[in-house]
């Protein structure tokens, strides 16, 4: 029974955990307009086109989290971030949005599509990221939806 209970109590420290952040991250991001979200992504897709990785960075928070794709290793803090963004490279990528931003209390999601192309060819990614923006409207978290039934090769036209 004693399992049980610690079990419960883990539980539910972590539900309340993560009721706190939701009330945190309403509590900061109150200040966020739709402008600002569209913004943010515009700047985004700019910056990734350039491989302008110090433009990306001035886009999040000191304490931003990053989870790219979905389910791989989450990265913590504005280091763990510039390592992974700066580790990309320099890779010929083009970005772009195609569609429109979706935002709701300083949550935003919008669709865009990578082209990279190498020596061996073009590859293209459709993918959908989810930011939560803070009161400042940096990006305090950043999620990337995009897998292999997203990814294939790309034809120039």
């Amino acid at each position: 029974m004693s399992r049980l209970k610690k079990r419960w109590s883990q539980n539910s420290c972590e539900k309340m955990h993560s009721v706190y952040l939701i009330l945190a991250f309403n509590w900061r991001t109150t200040m966020v307009t739709y402008e600002r979200a569209v913004e943010v992504a515009d700047t985004y897709m700019q910056a990734m086109s350039a491989q302008d990785w110090a433009a990306v960075m001035k886009l999040y928070a000191e304490d931003a989290v990053l989870e790219d794709p979905v389910g791989s290793e989450v990265k913590i803090g504005k280091l763990a971030i510039t390592d992974f963004y700066f580790g990309i490279g320099e890779t010929n990528i083009t970005c772009t949005r195609t569609g429109t931003v979706r935002f709701a209390n300083a949550e935003m999601v919008f669709p865009f599509q990578c082209i990279m192309r190498s020596e061996d060819g073009a590859m293209k990614i459709d993918i959908i990221d989810h930011f939560i923006l803070n009161g400042e409207g940096l990006i305090i978290q950043m999620r990337a939806f995009w897998g292999p039934e997203t990814a294939g090769p790309y034809e120039e036209s």
